[in-house]
C-alpha cells in the first residue's frame, strides 16, 4: 500500500502521541489503524513513532517543568486524552471478539479505576457504591466499565472489570508520592538532603502492592 506523505505524517504524529499518553493501549489501536499496511510500513512507522516519543520524553525530563509552566499545561490534559483512548481501545477489542465469534475462547479484562467513585457517597467504597466521577478521565473510564458489562451480558462474553485503587511496585515512577518520600529519605541518609514538596497531607487513600493486584486480575480470568 502506497501512503501519501501527509497520511504517513498524520499517522506518525498520532502514534507518537498515543505512545506518550497510553503506552499500554498503543498496540491494539496501532494494529487496527494499520491493518491494510505492509509489514515494512508498519515497522517503519512504529520505529519512527517510538523514537520520536523517546526524544520527547528525554526533552521533557530535562526541561519539562519549564515547558509546562510556560505554556500553562496541566496533567489533566493528558489524563483526558488517556481516558478517551482507554475507552476507544477497549470498545474496539470487545467488538473484535464479537465479530470474530471468539466469545467462548477469549477472556477480556478491563482495568477500571477508583476515580470512577469521585465524590463518593460512602467511605470506604465497595462494589455497590454509586459512581460519581469528577474528572473527564474518570468519566471515560466509567464508559469503558459499562461497555464491558454490556458486552458481557448481551453477548455472553467472559469480560471482567477490576476497580483498581492505588497500587505500588518497585518500578513506580519517581514523581509519585511514595517514591518521592522514599527517595528523600534515602538522600537524607546519604547526606544529600533536599526540600520535599508534598500536596494534601490530609488525603486518605487505599493502597496495595501491584503484584497482589495483578494476581487478582489473573484470578478473575480463571473463573
Amino acid at each position: 500500500m502506497i501512503l501519501h506523505p501527509l497520511v504517513e505524517y498524520a499517522l506518525l504524529c498520532f502514534t507518537t502521541l498515543l505512545t506518550l499518553v497510553n503506552p499500554l493501549g498503543i498496540a491494539p489501536v496501532f494494529l487496527a489503524l494499520t491493518e491494510r499496511f505492509g509489514t515494512a510500513q508498519r515497522r517503519s512507522i512504529a520505529k519512527k513513532g517510538a523514537g520520536t516519543a523517546a526524544l520527547i520524553l528525554i526533552v521533557f525530563a530535562l526541561v519539562g517543568s519549564a515547558i509546562f509552566s510556560f505554556y500553562a499545561i496541566t496533567l489533566n490534559a493528558f489524563q483526558i486524552m488517556g481516558g478517551i483512548l482507554f475507552f476507544r481501545s477497549g470498545l474496539r477489542m470487545l467488538e473484535a471478539i464479537r465479530i470474530l465469534r471468539r466469545e467462548e475462547d477469549t477472556r477480556f479484562y478491563q482495568a477500571s479505576t477508583s476515580e470512577m467513585y469521585g465524590l463518593a457517597a460512602e467511605s470506604p467504597q465497595n462494589e455497590n457504591t454509586p459512581f460519581r466521577p469528577r474528572s473527564p478521565y474518570a468519566a471515560a473510564k466509567l464508559y469503558a466499565y459499562w461497555i464491558t458489562v454490556t458486552y458481557r451480558e448481551a453477548f455472553a462474553m467472559h469480560a471482567s472489570n477490576g476497580i483498581l485503587f492505588n497500587h505500588e511496585g518497585p518500578t513506580r515512577g519517581e514523581t509519585f508520592v511514595t517514591r518521592k518520600i522514599t527517595r528523600a529519605v534515602a538522600a537524607t541518609e546519604h547526606g544529600l538532603a533536599r526540600p520535599l514538596h508534598l500536596g494534601n497531607l490530609d488525603a486518605r487513600r487505599d493502597w496495595g502492592h501491584a503484584r497482589d493486584y495483578v494476581e487478582g486480575m489473573w484470578l478473575m480470568l480463571q473463573q
